[in-house]
């Protein structure tokens, strides 16, 4: 199948910038301690590039089923296929290419892996043709497709991945998609047929589960330092030293999401157009790496 003109487009529909959220899966490699056992290294970043596979198919599909009203949103109607610049012939062929890849390397890889894979496309399926539709339902679809990246990364590593970490993921997923619908309903000229849904959640509402979720997230992650699994596996106390990392990052992304009301949709653009978050997030890296790996 030949990409002729429309191969930038393609590219881009791919959304490659949201592969980003697929690096969820190494977090059990990394604090299970088995960052350097190969072969497990290798299958976590085998088990990351099918994942980005199998969320490039789901967003050629959604974009696909959402072309109408696509058309009528301020910034989603610059979208490849919305704008005409992707045909979507040609978009429904890769993306059914990219699923059948996406399987197939899954169930080679890991057998568990592959259902893991097949439940987050036929899930991903419903939310796009229905269940997007539905008020909170569909942030909590998107917090248990975050949930699934961290079960596909607890597989490939083969390791005990702690039920505090795995419940800050979650936490971690409804913050990023109720931000996303404040972030959306401060656009200027959205159209209500664009997504019925979204004029469900209110500002204020929005507002104070956003704080809310936030709060859970820094006291399941404090919580997650001071376990006795975790200061177990590390030997000390010292993963308490990412803490203030993890609120520096919360309150910056926040005030971004503040200082970038009516231009950004997307809390992932607003991240990588961030420094400060980047940096904030190597450093947290960082210390969890040297705590986790050579007792520091």
């Amino acid at each position: 199948m030949g990409l002729s003109a429309d191969q930038g487009s393609l590219f881009f529909a791919l959304r490659p910038r949201q592969w980003i959220k697929n690096l969820l899966v190494f977090l059990p490699l990394i604090f299970g301690q088995r960052l350097f056992d190969f072969p497990t290294n290798l299958h976590t970043l085998l088990c990351f590039l099918l994942l980005c596979l199998a969320a490039s198919a789901v967003y050629l599909m959604n974009d696909l089923f959402d072309l109408e009203k696509d058309r009528l949103h301020p910034t989603k109607r610059l979208r490849a296929i919305a704008s005409n610049r992707l045909r979507p012939r040609l978009a429904l062929g890769w993306s059914l290419m990219l699923a059948v890849a996406a399987l197939g390397g899954s169930f080679w890889l890991k057998t568990q892996l592959g259902y893991v894979v097949l439940a987050y496309l036929v899930v991903n399926v419903f939310y796009s043709w229905k269940l997007k539709e539905k008020f909170l339902l569909d942030v909590f679809i998107i917090g248990g497709l975050f949930l699934l990246r961290i079960v596909a990364g607890t597989l490939v590593s083969d390791v005990y991945f702690s039920h505090w970490m795995i419940l800050m993921v979650v936490l971690l997923a409804l913050f990023l998609v109720f931000s996303k619908r404040r972030m959306e309903l401060s656009l200027p000229g959205i159209d209500k047929g664009a997504r019925p849904t979204l004029f469900q959640y209110e500002t204020g509402f929005l507002d104070q589960v956003i704080l809310i979720v936030a709060s859970s997230i820094a006291v399941v992650y404090m919580l997650y330092t001071v376990d006795v699994r975790t200061v177990r596996l590390v030997g000390n106390l010292h993963l308490m030293y990412s803490i203030p990392f993890v609120y520096y990052g919360l309150f910056r992304f926040l005030f971004l999401m503040r200082s970038t009301k009516g231009v950004e949709d997307d809390p992932v653009g607003v991240f990588l157009s961030d420094g400060l978050s980047q940096l904030n997030l190597v450093l947290w890296a960082l210390v969890c790496l040297g705590v986790v790996y050579f007792g520091l």
